[in-house]
């Protein structure tokens, strides 16, 4: 209870691999986040062991799914996830799971 799980960036039916896997005691405990891209831009440079990091983006999307019921985080999980990163990207609020896995690069390969 009250952790965050997250995937980034975030592919599509993660929210659902969760819940399948965790259950949805742990999925209303717990907030659930993806980001539609990386926060940064990078190239590998030795597959497995190493990569360039080429930038750092503007901002990102993200959605977050928090707790259901029960006490309320002791900070927004938005403030904690962006704390994490740093102060870029900023993180800009996406409005589902389905739409932030729909613009993720990654869905084509």
């Amino acid at each position: 209870p009250g952790v965050m799980i997250g995937s980034m960036p975030g592919q599509s039916g993660f929210d659902l691999a969760v819940r399948y896997n965790f259950g949805d005691e742990f999925c209303a405990s717990s907030t659930l986040f993806a980001t539609d891209t990386l926060p940064w831009a990078c190239r590998i440079i030795e597959y497995g062991k190493s990569v360039q990091v080429l930038g750092t983006k503007q901002e990102i999307g993200v959605v977050l799914r928090p707790p259901h019921g029960g006490e309320a985080p002791l900070q927004p999980p938005c403030h904690v996830l962006q704390k994490l990163i740093g102060s870029l990207p900023v993180l800009k609020p996406s409005s589902n799971f389905l739409g932030c896995t729909l613009t993720n690069p990654n869905t084509v390969h």
